[in-house]
């Protein structure tokens, strides 16, 4: 029972530092924040693509770094009155140092 307990409590561990671990990272281009969320448009690799994550403070040139998420298309956002053709809601976002 101990050695089954201990193991259920290691994979949880471990799915819970699995959705921990920051899946890409790109410079801001844009921001927008809202009541619940802040969205951001990222340069990665030349190509453009926006993210939703919790609140937090970015500025066009920042470096950032979020991890995985799920991604909506056609997703309508009311308090912006505004359709992002695909968006990325992600768990994790940090601004990390500007290069």
């Amino acid at each position: 029972m101990k050695f089954t307990s201990r193991l259920l409590c290691g994979i949880a561990f471990s799915t819970v530092m699995m959705s921990a671990v920051m899946a890409g990272e790109g410079k801001v281009v844009s921001s927008i924040t809202t009541a619940g969320y802040t969205y951001v448009e990222v340069n990665q690799n030349g190509k453009n693509v926006w993210i939703a994550a919790n609140q937090i403070k970015v500025k066009p040139g920042n470096r950032i770094r979020f991890g995985e998420g799920s991604m909506m298309t056609n997703f309508h956002s009311s308090s912006l009155n505004r359709t992002f053709p695909a968006v990325l809601f992600v768990n994790d976002a940090a601004v990390t140092a500007e290069k």
